[in-house]
């Protein structure tokens, strides 16, 4: 009978190993997925904190922009106060020995407005220009409604002179600013765009 016991446990035994080894196996497999997870885990941590000081850099990076783009608004206001005085004066040819100013009163004449005197000019000279084209003169005025006046008859001026035109003198920032609104006007349905104290306008064409 002991025989007998003996022999039915070694054979319960026979059948209870390999279950042990598959139970080893899916300790161990359970273990590895475990420390996966706890790997994976880390660097989800990890990745997130990357991305939270990559985010931080990005706003500091913005505010600076901000920051910087304000500072480049202020010299712009503070460059046009110094350019509001002067007008500029396009294809009016250039003589030998010329008088500038004489040549603006000859448009002042011809447009039925006031000529200049002496007093009225604070400088004027001739800028650099490409030897293909005829170096535009710019005038600074010591009066601002004398410069407004002839701001203000630069159509009727262009009108009687086909190739003169009277411009506003646009610092950096505002020359790029008005070419990139011009080339957005064109596809925009946009016909007029033109600078104004220091500020872009756009009009539509006008409908009949």
């Amino acid at each position: 009978d002991v025989f007998l016991m003996l022999q039915a446990i070694n054979q319960k035994l026979d059948v209870l190993m390999p279950l042990k080894e598959t139970v080893d196996k899916i300790e161990e497999s359970v273990q590895f997925m475990s420390d996966q997870m706890t790997d994976v885990m880390k660097r989800t941590e990890e990745n997130e904190r990357s991305i939270k000081e990559l985010r931080t850099r990005i706003e500091n990076l913005e505010m600076q922009d901000k920051k910087l783009e304000s500072l480049n608004r202020q010299l712009d206001d503070l460059e046009w106060r110094n350019r509001r005085y002067n007008l500029e004066f396009h294809g009016i040819p250039q003589t030998q020995q010329e008088d500038l100013v004489g040549k603006i009163n000859a448009l002042a004449i011809q447009n039925e407005l006031p000529e200049l005197s002496r007093d009225d000019v604070a400088a004027i000279h001739r800028l650099p220009s490409k030897q293909d084209k005829i170096p535009a003169i710019i005038c600074r005025f010591t009066k601002l409604n004398v410069r407004e006046a002839w701001w203000d008859n630069r159509l009727k001026i262009s009108k009687m002179n086909k190739e003169v035109r009277v411009l506003e003198n646009l610092t950096k920032r505002s020359k790029t600013l008005l070419k990139e609104v011009k080339d957005w006007a064109k596809v925009n349905d946009y016909k007029y765009v033109w600078h104004r104290n220091n500020k872009i306008l756009v009009k539509k064409a006008e409908r009949h």
